[in-house]
């Protein structure tokens, strides 16, 4: 049978291919993909289950994909949590569903690694919930921020937020807390609240390299690109680093800043693209879509995720990433429209 004889496009897809007992490595791909954008979460789980149990003798150059699929099992539980004690429960549930996968003798290889490393994150997600001091908390916003809750991540963060203000808080703890905080409004498509909150962290951390980094993104977002271009510059001068270069190449972007755009382009050329990557040229495209993402240059966001869809050099599962990264974008404009 032809792998890709069966259209993957609508849910009832996905029953029919999940219910079909039959299913090939690159529909349940696409099952998890077209699962994920509908907020299905039931077939979510199911299609990443399915994807991950018939992954014997997939080569490493599947990792990425694969290792979307079990954090698509993640998501898929976590989405449905109510408040952060209802993530724990459900954390400990998706565990308990990998732990099952990785039991199966079928499945090895990459397949068995993309689900050891998503049952220690979520471990580690278990223990930062347990230990609830600032620093656990703080940690808790980030993680929560990975899987597509940013809403439980304010929570978790504001929570750090009120534990130090009991306790006279270095200005290093409010700072990273008021950071992330900032960030996780920033997924939510709130970039009023996010600026507020980031520019306490800069009164109490004006040199810290991650706090003005996501100041920048945050300048980026409210539509202040040129400010963010030299917020950007001021984190990458104290320490220049792969993020930093990412955030500059974003501000300068939105500010149409060719000599830094090319600056920040140069940087990022010039040290190894991430593991998984095929090709650093490919690379630098993936961040410029991401740039013109958190630009809000939409349009042309699309445009640059379609020429990577064509190109056979690009991961998929990269492409597909930033297609519901602008899928989400647009759907955050629609709602501030309204």
């Amino acid at each position: 049978m032809n792998e890709d004889a069966r259209p993957v496009e609508t849910l009832d897809h996905v029953r029919s291919i999940l219910d079909s007992g039959v299913a090939y490595f690159p529909e349940l791909l696409d099952c998890v993909a077209v699962a994920r954008a509908a907020n299905d979460w039931d077939l979510v789980e199911r299609a990443g289950t399915a994807l991950l149990r018939c992954s014997t003798g997939r080569p490493k150059r599947a990792l990425p994909s694969l290792a979307d699929a079990a954090r698509a099992i993640v998501t898929a539980y976590l989405a449905r949590a109510a408040d952060l004690d209802e993530a724990a429960e459900r954390a400990a549930a998706a565990a308990g569903v990998l732990a099952a996968i990785s039991d199966d003798t079928d499945v090895t290889g990459p397949a068995a690694k993309a689900v050891r490393d998503r049952y220690r994150w979520l471990e580690e997600l278990r223990l930062l919930y347990s230990d609830f001091t600032e620093p656990s908390l703080i940690a808790l916003c980030s993680k929560l921020r990975e899987i597509d809750r940013p809403d439980l991540g304010v929570e978790a963060a504001t929570k750090a937020l009120e534990l130090a203000e009991r306790f006279a808080p270095a200005p290093s703890t409010r700072a990273a807390a008021l950071t992330t905080r900032a960030a996780a409004h920033l997924d939510l498509g709130d970039p009023p609240r996010a600026l507020a909150d980031i520019r306490k962290a800069t009164k109490a951390k004006p040199r810290d390299p991650y706090v003005l980094t996501t100041h920048a993104r945050v300048l980026t977002a409210c539509g202040h690109p040129h400010e963010a271009v030299e917020v950007a510059k001021d984190s990458f001068a104290l320490a220049p680093s792969l993020r930093a270069a990412n955030v500059l190449l974003a501000a300068a972007a939105a500010a149409a800043d060719d000599e830094t755009l090319g600056e920040a382009k140069a940087y990022l050329a010039s040290h190894p693209a991430p593991e998984g990557e095929i090709s650093a040229s490919v690379w630098i495209e993936v961040l410029a879509a991401e740039a013109l993402i958190v630009a809000g240059d939409l349009d042309r966001a699309a445009g640059a995720i379609a020429q990577l869809g064509r190109d056979p050099r690009a991961s998929q599962a990269k492409v597909r990433n930033l297609a519901g990264r602008l899928k989400s974008a647009r759907k955050a404009r629609q709602g501030r429209l309204l």
